[in-house]
């Protein structure tokens, strides 16, 4: 009898565990091409039961095979395209969930997570949760016709561009037109970016862009119009010749005018000095006729002295 009991009360412990360990999941997904994305497989761990193995298996076109799986030993992905691409979360106790980088067309599919718990007396439960994912394309978006670093006024002779950018899946195609849309537009270039080099002013005009690319259908989106001006090289000169000239003039460096007034000076020193500059017996002349004379006074030379033998003859005569 009490070996029913406990039979019983093992049976319904393993129903109740069976019932509270559950997977939680999504059942359809959406992913970008070129991009990432979480497969959810969650569930709430229960302290008698230990996490044995997370698989996590892909079936497409009637074939299921497995893509990675984590044991004791650690996770081991077995799909080379997956390797490096696809990882199981580990982060949170419960959360198995499967990471799928740099999405391509063939992920689509139907993704199934199985784990399996051991319970203490050695028995294993296993559950899974079925997710149908689809990888799909971003349609391209309305394009920017963005120009180069002189605008849309540039002068002529210049080098200019524009470069048209949208946003959506890989791969996006351009072209570019001159004119009006819808009017007698003229097709340029199938680049991202037009470029004029150099600039003339036959290019003068309305341009505008288109992008395009593959979706769930193929989509065609197109700018606005931009007008490109081509500028005279006059106009973008800020002063006149004249004033050019003039300002040139005038504008000496400190050094050569310090260089000039002292020129200027010594010159002037030089003239001065050697205006100055006479003969000591012209100096004696100029004095002696400098002298100022008054009315009946007389102005006596000194001659020079005679000898003494002139000065006796001359008492003795």
């Amino acid at each position: 009898m009490e070996k029913v009991v406990r039979a019983v009360v093992l049976v319904n412990s393993f129903l109740l565990c069976n019932a509270i360990l559950d997977l939680t999941g999504t059942h359809e997904i959406e992913g970008v091409w070129k991009s990432s994305t979480i497969l959810p497989c969650i569930y709430v761990p229960i302290e008698d039961f230990n996490q044995a193995t997370v698989v996590w298996t892909l079936e497409r076109d009637q074939t299921r095979v497995t893509i990675i799986q984590r044991d004791l030993s650690g996770d081991h992905t077995l799909l080379t395209q997956y390797r490096g691409r696809v990882s199981i979360q580990k982060e949170i106790p419960g959360n198995v969930s499967l990471q799928i980088k740099k999405l391509e067309i063939p992920d689509s599919g139907h993704y199934t997570c199985k784990v399996t718990w051991r319970a203490q007396n050695d028995s294993l439960i296993t559950k899974e949760v079925t997710t149908t994912f689809r990888v799909v394309k971003v349609a391209v978006s309305k394009p920017i016709i963005t120009p180069g670093h002189l605008g849309l006024a540039v002068p002529e002779g210049a080098r200019a561009s524009l470069t048209c950018s949208a946003r959506g899946s890989p791969p996006i195609s351009y072209r570019w037109f001159k004119g009006e849309p819808g009017g007698s537009a003229v097709h340029l270039s199938n680049q991202a970016e037009l470029v004029f080099d150099p600039l003339q002013s036959s290019d003068v005009g309305k341009y505008y862009c288109q992008a395009e690319n593959r979706a769930r259908s193929l989509v065609t989106e197109q700018s606005d119009v931009v007008q490109l001006t081509v500028k005279d090289f006059k106009e973008t000169m800020t002063t006149s010749p004249s004033i050019e000239t003039t300002a040139h003039a005038a504008t000496i460096p400190d050094y050569e005018q310090d260089l000039q007034r002292t020129t200027h000076t010594s010159r002037r020193i030089e003239d001065i000095s050697h205006s100055t500059t006479i003969p000591d017996f012209e100096e004696d002349e100029d004095l002696n006729k400098a002298m100022p004379t008054t009315a009946g006074t007389e102005v006596t030379t000194l001659a020079p002295a005679a000898p003494d033998h002139e000065k006796d003859e001359g008492r003795d005569g």
